[in-house]
């Protein structure tokens, strides 16, 4: 095989992993950007449940679960006295 040759069907291995890289980038600047949220907020806040809320539900559609647990720990040690959340069972 000719260098060229080799060098084409090289390119054309990696191009599926490089087309699954941009997901991966679009995910993790819709973290960043509902962590930002969050930050503007206090977390006892309702409009902070309402931001841990939108983060657990993102992290879980996306299979992140170091981010969805942590979240998920936070929302439930933070809105245990919030009285529009504090009746969810799951939160018991």
């Amino acid at each position: 095989m000719s260098r060229p040759s080799i060098l084409l069907a090289l390119i054309l291995a990696l191009l599926p992993a490089l087309a699954q890289a941009a997901p991966d980038d679009e995910i993790n600047r819709a973290s960043a950007q509902l962590e930002a949220d969050l930050k503007k907020t206090l977390e006892t806040s309702p409009n902070g449940a309402k931001a841990l809320l939108a983060l657990v539900d993102h992290y879980y559609q996306h299979g992140r679960v170091f981010g969805l647990v942590r979240n998920a720990r936070k929302f439930a040690h933070h809105a245990r006295g919030n009285p529009p959340f504090r009746s969810d069972g799951a939160l018991r």
